[in-house]
């Protein structure tokens, strides 16, 4: 009767051994909604989000909740990802809007594995300062209503 006990012990402890390894090289995706601002001013002006680990092969996500202007609602952006040396393009992106959500495909995971920090960079030509604030995330989860920018 106790080398059955110590079997069944045996076996449920390598049981739950076997469970808690295998999630140990799953990523988690990051989902979260950071903020950012955009300010630029001048001919082709560039400014960047933070930079975040992504974890996933998924698209980012980014929307457009304000503008200092009203009758200048878009500004153009592009994924980014560090390749060890620099932050590079990794994916076409876009103009966006205010008040719109946006899906956009990048490559970063898949030329640069796991954990590879990625951003966004925002461009927008003005003469006066304009300021664009919204939420972005490394990873990407299917909504309804989003925009898949290629």
């Amino acid at each position: 009767m106790i080398k059955k006990r110590k079997k069944s012990n045996v076996l449920l402890i390598a049981t739950l051994a076997s469970i808690l390894l295998m999630g140990i090289g799953t990523a988690l995706a990051d989902t979260i909604d950071k903020s950012y601002t955009f300010s630029s001013s001048g001919p082709l002006a560039m400014t960047y989000t933070a930079a975040y680990p992504k974890d996933t092969k998924s698209s980012m996500y980014i929307s457009v909740t304000s503008t200092s202007d009203s009758s200048r609602s878009s500004f153009k952006i592009k994924p980014q990802v560090f390749n060890g040396d620099k932050y590079v393009n990794t994916g076409s992106g876009g103009t966006v809007e205010k008040g719109k959500c946006y899906e956009v495909y990048n490559y970063a995971v898949e030329n640069f594995g796991e954990r590879v920090p990625v951003r966004f960079r925002g461009e927008r030509s003005t003469a006066s300062k304009l300021t664009f604030k919204g939420k972005w995330s490394p990873d990407y989860t299917y909504e309804s209503g989003v925009i898949v920018l290629p």
